[in-house]
């Protein structure tokens, strides 16, 4: 029978088994948060060439929806944590 080691996250290659880096949970999570964004930009990209009109507007107006968000979420968000952090 296997052996349950554990949620993922706690478990690293090498040093004190059990001890998080917290930077490398933030660097995963960053990671993943882009590639969804960016999977997500995509799928709504390709309605922006439908032919129907209405599709078409949809997928731009969508696309650019993402894009804002993502820089929000990646960029201004940790600014402002940081920020509030400092004062």
């Amino acid at each position: 029978m296997l052996r349950n080691p554990g949620p993922v996250r706690y478990r690293r290659k090498s040093g004190t088994p059990g001890v998080r880096n917290p930077y490398m949970d933030a660097s995963v999570a960053v990671i993943a948060a882009l590639a969804r964004g960016l999977r997500t930009i995509a799928s709504f990209g390709n309605l922006a060439f439908a032919s129907h009109l209405g599709m078409a507007s949809m997928g731009q107006l969508l696309t650019l929806g993402m894009i804002v968000t993502m820089v929000a979420t990646l960029i201004l968000l940790p600014a402002l944590l940081s920020l509030r952090a400092h004062a």
